[in-house]
């Protein structure tokens, strides 16, 4: 594991790749780095929950954030119906491995455990497949802004940007968050997060100076546009989003600054500041932020 702001990430042979902003981030986190009283009691109960049923696969990474659905609509059951949908359509003859006593008497674990196996399946055959990827790629979409889980959730978007192109799945989580229920919108903000263009860096000091490569901040420039539709999609969710979970997520795509949007939104900056200064400590991120572009970095290599 490589920390970069006590942030802990995954490393491969040959990437680093550092979530700058990680979307955990103040949604589960204060901006101390500690838990709320409510997502301790969670992470307490996923913890005892794996601790009692010790994990076929050894040590059990528990994300109460991807086990539990924290909004106030289903979207779990809609997520499995849409991966079964396209699974029993391409490879119907797929079934995810069974869980062994005791582990399959516990139906939580079951269903997370199956959820991840065939998303999995699906991502391998999508990758493997880039022509089925793109003739089914709204369905998938569909299904992306329906998983909860903020890792996992790549398997499928990865394939996605490979069979169809960056453009075309970032138009897609703008439209969600434009014009989506409020359960979908939070799954387009998580997805958008792995949508983005990696900065490269070629070195530990590179990254810490933010020198990227200049292929990679050619790449980032040419999303810019979308990153702006982006941004006013965010924007205006959350100035009329009711409830306070989506809200915060919202505020991830959002920048309080009105150099960002046209003059017309003025009013609209005005209104989201207003509502991030009657909750400062929730807000704390937001009120800060002064700068807009990716939030992926790389060491290494460039993308293909």
């Amino acid at each position: 594991m490589v920390a970069l702001n006590n942030k802990p990430t995954r490393t491969d042979a040959t990437l680093i790749t550092y979530p700058l902003m990680p979307l955990m981030g103040r949604a589960r986190l204060g901006a101390d780095g500690r838990e709320g009283p409510v997502d301790a009691a969670a992470r307490g109960r996923c913890l005892r929950m794996a601790l009692a049923t010790p994990s076929p696969y050894g040590a059990i990474r528990c994300h109460p954030w991807s086990v539990q659905a924290w909004t106030d609509e289903d979207l779990g059951t809609e997520f499995e119906q849409r991966l079964d949908g396209l699974l029993v359509e391409f490879c119907p003859d797929w079934r995810h491995p069974e869980l062994p006593e005791p582990y399959s008497s516990n139906q939580r674990f079951v269903a997370y455990h199956r959820r991840n196996a065939n998303r999995r399946h699906l991502g391998d055959l999508l990758t493997a497949q880039p022509e089925v990827a793109a003739a089914v790629a709204s369905r998938v979409l569909a299904a992306i802004v329906c998983d909860e889980d903020v890792a996992a959730n790549k398997e499928l978007i990865y394939p996605m940007l490979a069979a169809i192109g960056r453009r075309r799945v970032q138009r897609y989580l703008i439209a969600v968050i434009e014009t989506g229920p409020e359960h979908k919108k939070v799954g387009a903000v998580r997805a958008w997060y792995w949508s983005q263009v990696s900065l490269v860096y070629e070195s530990v000091e590179d990254l810490r100076a933010r020198r990227p490569t200049a292929t990679s901040r050619a790449a980032d420039d040419e999303m810019a546009d979308l990153r702006g539709l982006y941004r006013i999609a965010c924007l205006t969710a959350f100035v009329t989003c009711p409830h306070a979970a989506t809200r915060e997520w919202l505020a991830r795509g959002t920048i309080l600054k009105d150099a960002y949007y046209p003059a017309n939104l003025r009013d609209l900056v005005a209104q989201a500041r207003a509502i991030a200064e009657e909750d400062p400590r929730r807000y704390k991120d937001l009120l800060a932020r002064e700068v807009d572009g990716t939030n992926m970095a790389q060491l290494g290599f460039e993308d293909p």
